[in-house]
Protein backbone atom coordinates (compact mmCIF):
# COMPACT_ATOMS: atom_id res chain seq x y z
CA UNK A 1 0.00 0.00 0.00
CA UNK A 2 1.10 3.52 -0.66
CA UNK A 3 1.05 6.58 1.58
CA UNK A 4 0.54 10.26 0.85
CA UNK A 5 -2.86 9.56 -0.75
CA UNK A 6 -5.64 12.02 -1.53
CA UNK A 7 -8.36 12.60 1.06
CA UNK A 8 -10.85 9.76 1.28
CA UNK A 9 -8.29 7.01 0.74
CA UNK A 10 -7.52 4.58 3.55
CA UNK A 11 -3.91 4.15 4.55
CA UNK A 12 -4.31 0.82 6.31
CA UNK A 13 -6.42 -2.29 6.15
CA UNK A 14 -9.31 -2.65 8.60
CA UNK A 15 -8.27 -3.94 12.02
CA UNK A 16 -7.82 -7.68 11.99
CA UNK A 17 -6.74 -7.94 8.34
CA UNK A 18 -3.20 -8.00 6.98
CA UNK A 19 -1.51 -8.12 3.57
CA UNK A 20 1.19 -10.69 2.79
CA UNK A 21 3.74 -8.62 0.81
CA UNK A 22 5.18 -11.69 -0.86
CA UNK A 23 1.95 -13.27 -2.09
CA UNK A 24 -0.44 -10.28 -2.15
CA UNK A 25 -3.00 -12.26 -0.14
CA UNK A 26 -5.22 -10.35 2.28
CA UNK A 27 -6.29 -12.53 5.18
CA UNK A 28 -7.53 -12.39 8.77
CA UNK A 29 -10.78 -11.75 10.66
CA UNK A 30 -12.03 -8.16 10.76
CA UNK A 31 -12.67 -7.07 14.33
CA UNK A 32 -15.18 -4.41 13.24
CA UNK A 33 -17.13 -3.38 10.17
CA UNK A 34 -16.44 0.20 9.05
CA UNK A 35 -19.54 2.21 8.32
CA UNK A 36 -18.66 2.54 4.63
CA UNK A 37 -16.51 0.95 1.96
CA UNK A 38 -12.81 1.88 1.96
CA UNK A 39 -10.72 2.81 -1.07
CA UNK A 40 -7.11 1.64 -0.85
CA UNK A 41 -4.21 2.13 -3.33
CA UNK A 42 -2.01 -0.92 -3.74
CA UNK A 43 1.43 -1.04 -5.34
CA UNK A 44 3.28 -4.01 -6.75
CA UNK A 45 7.06 -3.89 -7.31
CA UNK A 46 8.85 -5.85 -10.02
CA UNK A 47 11.84 -7.54 -8.33
CA UNK A 48 13.81 -7.63 -11.61
CA UNK A 49 13.63 -3.88 -12.08
CA UNK A 50 13.39 -2.11 -15.40
CA UNK A 51 12.21 1.26 -16.61
CA UNK A 52 8.83 0.79 -14.77
CA UNK A 53 9.67 -1.29 -11.68
CA UNK A 54 6.23 -0.85 -10.04
CA UNK A 55 2.49 -0.33 -10.72
CA UNK A 56 -0.44 0.94 -8.61
CA UNK A 57 -4.15 0.28 -8.57
CA UNK A 58 -7.08 1.58 -6.44
CA UNK A 59 -9.29 -1.14 -4.99
CA UNK A 60 -12.47 -0.86 -2.92
CA UNK A 61 -12.76 -3.00 0.18
CA UNK A 62 -16.03 -3.45 2.06
CA UNK A 63 -16.36 -5.37 5.32
CA UNK A 64 -19.98 -6.31 5.96
CA UNK A 65 -21.19 -6.88 9.50
CA UNK A 66 -22.32 -10.33 10.47
CA UNK A 67 -26.05 -10.80 10.06
CA UNK A 68 -28.02 -9.86 13.16
CA UNK A 69 -31.56 -8.89 14.11
CA UNK A 70 -31.58 -5.39 15.59
CA UNK A 71 -35.34 -4.93 16.21
CA UNK A 72 -36.31 -5.01 19.88
CA UNK A 73 -39.66 -5.40 21.65
CA UNK A 74 -42.78 -5.32 19.48
CA UNK A 75 -45.81 -3.52 20.94
CA UNK A 76 -49.29 -4.31 19.62
CA UNK A 77 -52.82 -3.29 20.54
CA UNK A 78 -55.53 -5.82 21.25
CA UNK A 79 -57.74 -6.41 18.16
CA UNK A 80 -55.93 -3.70 16.15
CA UNK A 81 -53.83 -4.64 13.05
CA UNK A 82 -50.33 -3.27 13.28
CA UNK A 83 -47.17 -3.81 11.21
CA UNK A 84 -43.48 -3.50 12.01
CA UNK A 85 -40.63 -3.41 9.52
CA UNK A 86 -37.98 -5.66 11.06
CA UNK A 87 -34.43 -4.34 10.97
CA UNK A 88 -31.13 -6.19 10.80
CA UNK A 89 -27.52 -6.10 9.63
CA UNK A 90 -25.57 -8.10 7.06
CA UNK A 91 -24.69 -7.99 3.37
CA UNK A 92 -27.64 -6.94 1.22
CA UNK A 93 -30.11 -8.21 0.29
CA UNK A 94 -31.56 -9.39 3.58
CA UNK A 95 -34.35 -11.95 3.56
CA UNK A 96 -36.60 -12.76 6.51
CA UNK A 97 -38.50 -15.76 7.76
CA UNK A 98 -39.75 -17.25 10.99
CA UNK A 99 -36.95 -19.13 12.72
CA UNK A 100 -36.80 -22.91 12.22
CA UNK A 101 -38.94 -24.64 14.83
CA UNK A 102 -41.15 -21.62 15.52
CA UNK A 103 -44.84 -21.91 14.65
CA UNK A 104 -46.47 -18.47 14.40
CA UNK A 105 -50.00 -17.91 15.68
CA UNK A 106 -52.79 -17.49 13.13
CA UNK A 107 -52.96 -13.74 13.79
CA UNK A 108 -49.33 -13.12 12.77
CA UNK A 109 -47.58 -13.01 9.38
CA UNK A 110 -44.08 -12.16 8.08
CA UNK A 111 -43.01 -11.28 4.54
CA UNK A 112 -39.58 -12.05 3.07
CA UNK A 113 -38.96 -8.32 3.14
CA UNK A 114 -39.31 -8.29 6.92
CA UNK A 115 -42.79 -6.79 7.36
CA UNK A 116 -44.27 -8.39 10.48
CA UNK A 117 -48.05 -7.91 10.86
CA UNK A 118 -50.17 -9.03 13.80
CA UNK A 119 -53.68 -8.55 15.20
CA UNK A 120 -53.59 -10.01 18.72
CA UNK A 121 -57.10 -11.06 19.80
CA UNK A 122 -56.37 -10.56 23.47
CA UNK A 123 -53.79 -9.23 25.87
CA UNK A 124 -51.04 -11.83 25.71
CA UNK A 125 -47.42 -12.03 26.71
CA UNK A 126 -45.46 -13.92 24.08
CA UNK A 127 -42.54 -13.72 21.67
CA UNK A 128 -41.75 -14.33 18.01
CA UNK A 129 -38.59 -16.04 16.70
CA UNK A 130 -37.32 -14.72 13.38
CA UNK A 131 -34.36 -15.44 11.10
CA UNK A 132 -32.51 -13.02 8.83
CA UNK A 133 -30.28 -14.23 5.97
CA UNK A 134 -27.81 -11.90 4.28
CA UNK A 135 -26.49 -11.76 0.73
CA UNK A 136 -23.65 -14.15 1.58
CA UNK A 137 -26.08 -16.79 2.79
CA UNK A 138 -25.16 -16.28 6.42
CA UNK A 139 -28.03 -16.09 8.87
CA UNK A 140 -28.92 -15.13 12.42
CA UNK A 141 -31.96 -15.74 14.60
CA UNK A 142 -33.50 -13.77 17.44
CA UNK A 143 -36.49 -14.03 19.74
CA UNK A 144 -38.37 -10.74 19.99
CA UNK A 145 -40.67 -10.06 22.97
CA UNK A 146 -44.27 -9.16 22.11
CA UNK A 147 -46.15 -6.75 24.34
CA UNK A 148 -49.91 -6.44 23.78
CA UNK A 149 -51.69 -3.48 25.30
CA UNK A 150 -55.39 -2.85 25.72
CA UNK A 151 -56.45 0.67 24.74
CA UNK A 152 -59.06 1.90 27.19
CA UNK A 153 -59.56 5.18 25.28
CA UNK A 154 -62.00 5.48 22.36
CA UNK A 155 -61.82 8.64 20.27
CA UNK A 156 -65.20 9.91 19.09
CA UNK A 157 -65.53 11.73 15.77
CA UNK A 158 -63.00 12.39 13.03
CA UNK A 159 -61.66 15.86 12.27
CA UNK A 160 -61.90 17.36 15.73
CA UNK A 161 -62.42 20.88 17.07
CA UNK A 162 -60.21 23.86 17.80
CA UNK A 163 -61.28 24.10 21.44
CA UNK A 164 -62.08 21.56 24.16
CA UNK A 165 -65.61 20.16 24.16
CA UNK A 166 -67.94 19.95 27.13
CA UNK A 167 -68.99 16.31 27.45
CA UNK A 168 -71.38 14.25 29.56
CA UNK A 169 -72.34 10.59 29.97
CA UNK A 170 -75.32 8.49 30.96
CA UNK A 171 -75.30 6.60 34.26
CA UNK A 172 -74.02 3.40 32.63
CA UNK A 173 -71.58 5.17 30.30
CA UNK A 174 -73.25 3.78 27.17
CA UNK A 175 -74.52 7.16 25.94
CA UNK A 176 -72.30 10.24 25.58
CA UNK A 177 -73.24 13.84 24.75
CA UNK A 178 -70.84 16.40 23.34
CA UNK A 179 -70.66 19.46 21.12
CA UNK A 180 -68.61 19.65 17.94
CA UNK A 181 -68.32 21.53 14.65
CA UNK A 182 -67.86 18.26 12.83
CA UNK A 183 -70.76 17.14 10.67
CA UNK A 184 -71.17 13.58 11.89
CA UNK A 185 -74.59 12.83 10.38
CA UNK A 186 -76.09 13.44 6.95
CA UNK A 187 -78.65 15.91 8.33
CA UNK A 188 -75.93 18.18 9.78
CA UNK A 189 -75.00 20.56 6.96
CA UNK A 190 -74.00 23.77 8.75
CA UNK A 191 -70.66 25.01 10.04
CA UNK A 192 -71.83 25.70 13.57
CA UNK A 193 -71.17 23.66 16.67
CA UNK A 194 -73.96 21.13 17.25
CA UNK A 195 -74.88 18.83 20.10
CA UNK A 196 -74.58 15.14 19.38
CA UNK A 197 -75.72 12.26 21.52
CA UNK A 198 -73.62 9.18 20.83
CA UNK A 199 -75.05 5.79 21.69
CA UNK A 200 -72.06 3.46 21.62
CA UNK A 201 -74.28 0.67 20.33
CA UNK A 202 -76.49 2.65 17.92
CA UNK A 203 -74.41 5.62 16.69
CA UNK A 204 -74.88 9.41 16.53
CA UNK A 205 -78.03 11.49 16.94
CA UNK A 206 -78.01 15.20 16.08
CA UNK A 207 -79.97 17.33 18.56
CA UNK A 208 -80.70 20.84 17.28
CA UNK A 209 -83.00 23.85 17.47
CA UNK A 210 -84.53 24.47 14.00
CA UNK A 211 -83.66 27.90 12.66
CA UNK A 212 -80.81 28.51 15.09
CA UNK A 213 -77.90 30.46 13.63
CA UNK A 214 -75.43 30.05 16.44
CA UNK A 215 -73.69 27.24 18.28
CA UNK A 216 -75.23 24.50 20.40
CA UNK A 217 -72.79 23.89 23.25
CA UNK A 218 -72.43 22.74 26.87
CA UNK A 219 -74.60 19.59 26.84
CA UNK A 220 -75.78 17.96 30.08
CA UNK A 221 -77.28 14.47 29.82
CA UNK A 222 -79.82 12.63 31.97
CA UNK A 223 -78.89 9.31 33.56
CA UNK A 224 -80.86 7.32 30.97
CA UNK A 225 -79.39 9.27 28.04
CA UNK A 226 -82.84 10.24 26.75
CA UNK A 227 -82.88 13.92 27.67
CA UNK A 228 -80.24 16.56 27.10
CA UNK A 229 -80.00 20.20 28.19
CA UNK A 230 -77.66 22.53 26.32
CA UNK A 231 -76.89 26.16 25.54
CA UNK A 232 -78.09 27.51 22.18
CA UNK A 233 -76.51 30.77 21.04
CA UNK A 234 -77.78 33.30 18.50
CA UNK A 235 -81.16 31.79 17.82
CA UNK A 236 -84.68 33.02 17.28
CA UNK A 237 -86.67 30.76 19.58
CA UNK A 238 -90.19 31.24 20.87
CA UNK A 239 -90.47 34.33 18.65
CA UNK A 240 -87.64 36.15 20.41
CA UNK A 241 -84.05 36.64 19.31
CA UNK A 242 -81.84 35.17 22.04
CA UNK A 243 -78.12 35.77 22.53
CA UNK A 244 -77.99 32.51 24.46
CA UNK A 245 -80.65 30.34 26.02
CA UNK A 246 -80.85 26.94 27.67
CA UNK A 247 -82.78 24.30 25.76
CA UNK A 248 -84.12 21.00 27.08
CA UNK A 249 -84.56 18.37 24.36
CA UNK A 250 -85.85 14.83 23.98
CA UNK A 251 -83.10 12.90 22.18
CA UNK A 252 -85.40 10.41 20.45
CA UNK A 253 -88.11 12.77 19.20
CA UNK A 254 -86.17 16.01 18.88
CA UNK A 255 -88.88 17.89 20.81
CA UNK A 256 -87.45 20.81 22.78
CA UNK A 257 -88.40 23.68 25.06
CA UNK A 258 -86.71 27.02 25.71
CA UNK A 259 -86.25 27.33 29.47
CA UNK A 260 -86.12 31.13 29.37
CA UNK A 261 -89.11 32.01 27.19
CA UNK A 262 -92.04 33.42 29.11
CA UNK A 263 -90.89 31.88 32.39
CA UNK A 264 -91.05 34.10 35.46
CA UNK A 265 -87.83 34.04 37.45
CA UNK A 266 -89.65 33.18 40.68
CA UNK A 267 -93.32 32.73 41.54
CA UNK A 268 -94.68 34.33 44.70
CA UNK A 269 -94.94 31.07 46.57
CA UNK A 270 -92.24 28.43 46.08
CA UNK A 271 -93.04 24.91 47.34
CA UNK A 272 -90.89 24.03 50.32
CA UNK A 273 -89.38 27.52 50.63
CA UNK A 274 -90.27 29.53 53.74
CA UNK A 275 -92.14 32.79 53.18
CA UNK A 276 -89.77 35.68 52.61
CA UNK A 277 -87.16 33.48 51.02
CA UNK A 278 -88.48 33.53 47.47
CA UNK A 279 -85.83 35.65 45.78
CA UNK A 280 -86.96 37.27 42.55
CA UNK A 281 -85.27 38.69 39.48
CA UNK A 282 -87.15 41.98 39.82
CA UNK A 283 -86.41 44.79 39.36
CA UNK A 284 -83.84 43.60 36.78
CA UNK A 285 -86.13 41.49 34.59
CA UNK A 286 -89.75 40.45 34.56
CA UNK A 287 -88.76 37.14 33.00
CA UNK A 288 -85.66 35.46 31.57
CA UNK A 289 -86.18 36.31 27.89
CA UNK A 290 -84.02 39.41 28.16
CA UNK A 291 -80.88 37.77 29.58
CA UNK A 292 -78.41 35.16 28.35
CA UNK A 293 -78.74 31.69 29.86
CA UNK A 294 -75.75 29.33 29.83
CA UNK A 295 -73.95 26.42 31.50
CA UNK A 296 -76.86 24.02 32.21
CA UNK A 297 -76.73 21.13 34.68
CA UNK A 298 -79.47 18.53 34.25
CA UNK A 299 -80.41 16.33 37.20
CA UNK A 300 -79.94 12.61 36.61
CA UNK A 301 -83.70 11.98 36.51
CA UNK A 302 -84.30 14.94 34.19
CA UNK A 303 -86.65 16.69 36.63
CA UNK A 304 -84.64 19.88 37.14
CA UNK A 305 -82.20 22.04 35.21
CA UNK A 306 -79.88 24.55 36.88
CA UNK A 307 -78.14 27.17 34.77
CA UNK A 308 -76.40 30.56 34.82
CA UNK A 309 -78.49 33.65 34.09
CA UNK A 310 -76.58 36.78 33.05
CA UNK A 311 -78.55 39.20 35.22
CA UNK A 312 -76.71 42.40 36.22
CA UNK A 313 -75.69 40.34 39.22
CA UNK A 314 -75.31 36.89 37.59
CA UNK A 315 -77.33 34.17 39.29
CA UNK A 316 -77.93 30.43 39.20
CA UNK A 317 -81.52 29.65 38.26
CA UNK A 318 -83.26 26.30 38.80
CA UNK A 319 -86.00 25.21 36.39
CA UNK A 320 -88.49 22.61 37.58
CA UNK A 321 -89.53 20.49 34.57
CA UNK A 322 -92.85 19.09 35.88
CA UNK A 323 -94.21 22.52 36.89
CA UNK A 324 -92.47 24.67 34.29
CA UNK A 325 -91.38 27.19 36.94
CA UNK A 326 -87.98 28.72 37.69
CA UNK A 327 -86.42 30.25 40.77
CA UNK A 328 -83.17 31.73 41.92
CA UNK A 329 -80.98 29.22 43.70
CA UNK A 330 -79.21 31.59 46.08
CA UNK A 331 -82.12 32.22 48.44
CA UNK A 332 -82.49 34.91 51.08
CA UNK A 333 -80.43 34.72 54.27
CA UNK A 334 -79.91 30.96 54.12
CA UNK A 335 -76.12 31.22 53.68
CA UNK A 336 -74.66 33.13 56.64
CA UNK A 337 -72.44 35.96 55.48
CA UNK A 338 -73.55 35.54 51.88
CA UNK A 339 -77.25 36.56 51.62
CA UNK A 340 -79.46 37.70 48.78
CA UNK A 341 -82.31 40.04 49.70
CA UNK A 342 -85.76 39.76 48.13
CA UNK A 343 -85.88 41.97 45.07
CA UNK A 344 -82.17 42.76 45.27
CA UNK A 345 -79.32 40.43 44.37
CA UNK A 346 -76.42 41.10 46.72
CA UNK A 347 -74.08 38.32 45.63
CA UNK A 348 -73.52 36.68 42.26
CA UNK A 349 -73.70 32.91 41.86
CA UNK A 350 -72.53 30.64 39.04
CA UNK A 351 -71.42 27.17 37.88
CA UNK A 352 -74.30 24.95 39.07
CA UNK A 353 -74.17 21.17 39.58
CA UNK A 354 -77.24 19.02 40.37
CA UNK A 355 -77.42 15.53 41.85
CA UNK A 356 -79.41 12.57 40.55
CA UNK A 357 -82.91 13.55 41.70
CA UNK A 358 -82.43 17.32 41.55
CA UNK A 359 -82.75 17.85 45.29
CA UNK A 360 -79.15 18.89 45.95
CA UNK A 361 -77.46 21.78 44.17
CA UNK A 362 -73.90 23.03 44.48
CA UNK A 363 -72.71 26.31 42.99
CA UNK A 364 -70.16 29.06 43.50
CA UNK A 365 -71.29 32.26 45.23
CA UNK A 366 -69.26 35.46 44.95
CA UNK A 367 -69.00 36.03 48.72
CA UNK A 368 -65.54 35.66 50.28
CA UNK A 369 -63.98 35.96 46.84
CA UNK A 370 -65.71 32.78 45.71
CA UNK A 371 -67.31 30.16 47.94
CA UNK A 372 -68.94 26.85 47.04
CA UNK A 373 -72.45 26.52 48.48
CA UNK A 374 -74.41 23.28 48.76
CA UNK A 375 -78.17 23.72 48.92
CA UNK A 376 -81.12 21.44 49.64
CA UNK A 377 -83.63 22.69 47.09
CA UNK A 378 -86.61 21.07 48.81
CA UNK A 379 -86.02 22.73 52.19
CA UNK A 380 -84.12 25.87 51.25
CA UNK A 381 -81.30 25.01 53.67
CA UNK A 382 -77.84 25.89 52.32
CA UNK A 383 -74.32 26.14 53.65
CA UNK A 384 -70.80 26.89 52.52
CA UNK A 385 -68.72 23.73 52.13
CA UNK A 386 -65.82 25.21 54.08
CA UNK A 387 -64.67 28.36 55.79
CA UNK A 388 -62.16 29.24 53.13
CA UNK A 389 -60.97 32.49 54.73
CA UNK A 390 -58.93 34.35 52.16
CA UNK A 391 -58.86 31.29 49.92
CA UNK A 392 -61.54 30.77 47.26
CA UNK A 393 -63.51 27.61 46.47
CA UNK A 394 -65.12 26.93 43.10
CA UNK A 395 -65.92 24.38 40.34
CA UNK A 396 -68.25 22.23 42.43
CA UNK A 397 -69.51 18.79 41.36
CA UNK A 398 -72.21 16.84 43.22
CA UNK A 399 -72.29 13.06 43.47
CA UNK A 400 -75.39 11.37 42.06
CA UNK A 401 -76.73 10.58 45.54
CA UNK A 402 -76.14 14.15 46.72
CA UNK A 403 -74.00 13.06 49.66
CA UNK A 404 -70.66 14.42 48.46
CA UNK A 405 -69.50 17.61 46.77
CA UNK A 406 -66.08 17.84 45.12
CA UNK A 407 -64.63 21.31 44.59
CA UNK A 408 -61.38 23.19 44.01
CA UNK A 409 -59.70 25.27 46.70
CA UNK A 410 -57.50 28.04 45.32
CA UNK A 411 -54.99 29.43 47.81
CA UNK A 412 -53.44 31.65 45.09
CA UNK A 413 -50.42 29.35 44.87
CA UNK A 414 -51.97 25.97 44.07
CA UNK A 415 -55.27 24.27 43.25
CA UNK A 416 -56.41 21.45 45.53
CA UNK A 417 -59.45 19.21 45.10
CA UNK A 418 -61.39 18.59 48.32
CA UNK A 419 -64.64 16.79 49.14
CA UNK A 420 -67.47 17.86 51.43
CA UNK A 421 -69.56 15.05 52.96
CA UNK A 422 -73.18 15.30 54.03
CA UNK A 423 -72.58 12.56 56.62
CA UNK A 424 -70.09 14.71 58.53
CA UNK A 425 -71.29 18.13 57.40
CA UNK A 426 -67.72 19.23 56.76
CA UNK A 427 -64.98 19.05 54.17
CA UNK A 428 -62.73 16.25 55.39
CA UNK A 429 -61.33 14.54 52.28
CA UNK A 430 -58.39 15.83 50.26
CA UNK A 431 -57.97 14.32 46.79
CA UNK A 432 -54.84 16.28 45.91
CA UNK A 433 -53.65 18.83 43.36
CA UNK A 434 -55.88 19.32 40.36
CA UNK A 435 -58.95 21.01 38.92
CA UNK A 436 -62.25 20.29 37.09
CA UNK A 437 -63.47 17.47 39.37
CA UNK A 438 -66.42 15.15 38.63
CA UNK A 439 -67.98 12.49 40.88
CA UNK A 440 -69.82 9.22 40.26
CA UNK A 441 -73.14 8.37 41.93
CA UNK A 442 -71.83 7.43 45.37
CA UNK A 443 -68.89 9.84 45.34
CA UNK A 444 -66.30 7.08 45.66
CA UNK A 445 -64.55 7.93 42.38
CA UNK A 446 -63.33 11.33 41.21
CA UNK A 447 -62.25 12.23 37.68
CA UNK A 448 -60.21 15.43 37.35
CA UNK A 449 -57.33 17.16 35.57
CA UNK A 450 -53.87 17.83 36.86
CA UNK A 451 -50.27 18.42 35.80
CA UNK A 452 -47.87 15.53 36.33
CA UNK A 453 -45.44 16.24 39.22
CA UNK A 454 -41.82 16.55 38.10
CA UNK A 455 -42.80 16.57 34.40
CA UNK A 456 -43.35 20.25 33.50
CA UNK A 457 -43.18 19.59 29.75
CA UNK A 458 -46.07 17.09 29.87
CA UNK A 459 -49.48 18.69 29.20
CA UNK A 460 -52.29 18.35 31.78
CA UNK A 461 -53.71 14.82 32.00
CA UNK A 462 -57.05 13.34 33.07
CA UNK A 463 -56.79 11.42 36.34
CA UNK A 464 -59.02 9.16 38.40
CA UNK A 465 -58.93 8.87 42.18
CA UNK A 466 -60.70 6.15 44.13
CA UNK A 467 -61.86 6.78 47.71
CA UNK A 468 -61.11 5.43 50.23
CA UNK A 469 -58.24 4.95 51.11
CA UNK A 470 -56.66 8.15 52.26
CA UNK A 471 -54.66 9.25 50.43
CA UNK A 472 -56.76 8.04 47.48
CA UNK A 473 -55.59 5.60 44.84
CA UNK A 474 -54.80 7.66 41.72
CA UNK A 475 -54.39 6.56 38.08
CA UNK A 476 -53.71 8.50 34.86
CA UNK A 477 -56.41 7.82 32.24
CA UNK A 478 -55.21 9.90 29.28
CA UNK A 479 -52.23 7.63 28.58
CA UNK A 480 -50.79 7.12 25.12
CA UNK A 481 -51.40 3.78 23.47
CA UNK A 482 -47.94 2.44 24.27
CA UNK A 483 -47.94 3.68 27.89
CA UNK A 484 -47.07 6.91 29.67
CA UNK A 485 -48.71 10.37 29.63
CA UNK A 486 -50.17 11.50 26.31
CA UNK A 487 -48.67 14.29 24.21
CA UNK A 488 -51.64 16.65 24.26
CA UNK A 489 -53.75 18.47 26.83
CA UNK A 490 -56.90 16.82 28.17
CA UNK A 491 -59.82 18.62 29.85
CA UNK A 492 -63.42 18.58 31.11
CA UNK A 493 -63.74 15.00 32.45
CA UNK A 494 -67.05 13.49 33.57
CA UNK A 495 -67.60 10.08 35.14
CA UNK A 496 -70.61 7.83 34.63
CA UNK A 497 -72.90 7.23 37.59
CA UNK A 498 -71.71 3.65 38.03
CA UNK A 499 -68.08 4.76 37.83
CA UNK A 500 -67.30 2.48 34.89
CA UNK A 501 -66.61 5.13 32.24
CA UNK A 502 -64.81 8.47 32.15
CA UNK A 503 -65.44 10.79 29.21
CA UNK A 504 -63.20 13.77 28.52
CA UNK A 505 -61.95 16.07 25.77
CA UNK A 506 -58.38 15.76 24.54
CA UNK A 507 -56.11 17.08 21.83
CA UNK A 508 -53.55 14.30 22.32
CA UNK A 509 -52.51 12.55 19.12
CA UNK A 510 -51.01 9.41 20.65
CA UNK A 511 -53.97 7.92 22.54
CA UNK A 512 -54.57 5.45 19.70
CA UNK A 513 -51.42 5.73 17.59
CA UNK A 514 -48.17 7.67 17.26
CA UNK A 515 -49.60 10.98 16.08
CA UNK A 516 -48.88 14.62 16.96
CA UNK A 517 -51.10 16.67 19.23
CA UNK A 518 -53.81 18.39 17.22
CA UNK A 519 -57.52 19.18 17.40
CA UNK A 520 -59.80 18.34 20.32
CA UNK A 521 -61.90 15.16 20.36
CA UNK A 522 -64.26 13.60 22.88
CA UNK A 523 -62.59 10.51 24.35
CA UNK A 524 -64.27 7.62 26.15
CA UNK A 525 -62.15 5.76 28.69
CA UNK A 526 -63.71 2.35 29.32
CA UNK A 527 -61.49 -0.48 30.59
CA UNK A 528 -64.31 -3.02 30.18
CA UNK A 529 -65.41 -2.18 26.64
Amino acid sequence: MTTGLPAGYATALPAGLHLDPATGIISGTPSAAPAAAQTLRFRVVDAIGGPLPWATKDLTLRVWPRPAVTTGTLTFVEDVPRSYQLEGTGRPNLTWSFAPGFTPPAWMSLTSGGLLTATPPEKVTSAVSVQVTDGNGLHATATLPIYVVVIDNEQVGGGGDGSPQVVDASADGRVVAFSTRENLTADDVDLNADVYVYDRDAGFTLVEVPGAYGDAIEPSLSDDGRTVAFTQTDAEVSGTWRTATVVLADVATGAWIDLGAGVACAPDDLPGVPDGHEATCAPFADDLESVALTDPSLSGDGSRVAYDAALPTPQVVVYDVPTGTSRLAHLTDVVPGCPNSPGFLDWASRDPSLDGDGSTLAYTAACDGGSVVVSDLDTGVAREVMDSGWHSTEHAAVSGDGNRVAFVEDDWESLTIRIWQRSTGVTDIEVGAGWAPALDDDGSDVAYVRSIPGMPSVPPQVMRATLPPAPPSVATLSIKWSGGPSNGESANPVISGDGSVVVYSSRAGDLLDDGPAGLWHPVIHDPDR
